[in-house]
């Protein structure tokens, strides 16, 4: 499991930026055309889950390139993006950097142990960040520590049982590499093992969903 983690990280570290090429429109069929849809639909439903971001304060806890934050800088009063990627980083600042509004920041920083006051946020969303991490709940904890009081929270964790489980054996480790260029899934979690998460972590789920049977998406807020 450690060797799993440490391969995760290393790749967002030096190789995620090339993720950003899946929010395109990819021509033609291909299997990185799939994870195209699927990002899609994930945007869809943070949109729905997110709902009216007008005089709030967001936070987008592994940001990566930006793609998720440049459509509520126009309309939120501020956003934050966090990674620990210094390239997704880099990416994100020239994307934000061509819009008129400078209602942004971003910072490098470990998700567990963040540069910001208790309740800062209106909203918080961390999207595909708790698939790779040692410790989804510490993540979760430090999340519900910077939420106010009527915040809401939204994140995503890969669903089990998953009609795409193979990808996340010995033997499927390897195809989806090869196929996707994505590195191994660390944390997967079934409803019960969600709900338990959630508990844990003192957040009370308000809405939860599974986007192609293989992620969870939950919006929550704190008990």
């Amino acid at each position: 499991m450690v060797k799993t983690q440490e391969r995760a990280e290393n790749y967002w570290k030096q190789e995620g930026v090339e993720f950003n090429e899946f929010y395109g429109r990819l021509g033609g069929f291909s299997p990185r055309k799939i994870i195209s849809r699927f990002l899609e639909k994930r945007t869809k439903t943070l949109r729905e889950f997110v709902g009216q971001v007008a005089g709030k304060s967001i936070l987008d806890l592994g940001c990566g390139s930006g793609v998720q934050m440049v459509q509520f800088v126009p309309v939120c009063q501020k956003i934050v993006g966090v990674d620990i990627s210094e390239p997704m980083l880099e990416a994100a600042r020239k994307l934000l950097k061509a819009l008129p509004k400078r209602n942004w920041e971003l910072f490098s920083a470990d998700a567990r142990h963040l540069p910001f006051a208790d309740q800062s946020f209106d909203i918080i969303f961390t999207l595909g960040l708790l698939d790779y991490v040692a410790d989804p709940g510490a993540v979760l904890h430090e999340c519900r520590r910077l939420l106010k009081p009527a915040g809401i929270i939204v994140f995503t964790i890969p669903k089990r049982p998953s009609p795409f489980s193979f990808f996340r054996t010995p033997s499927g480790i390897p195809l989806r590499r090869w196929l996707f260029h994505l590195p191994p899934i660390v944390n997967v979690v079934s409803k019960k093992e969600l709900a338990h998460l959630a508990k844990i972590c003192g957040l009370s789920i308000v809405k939860a969903v599974s986007i192609w049977q293989t992620m969870w998406m939950i919006k929550a807020k704190k008990i």
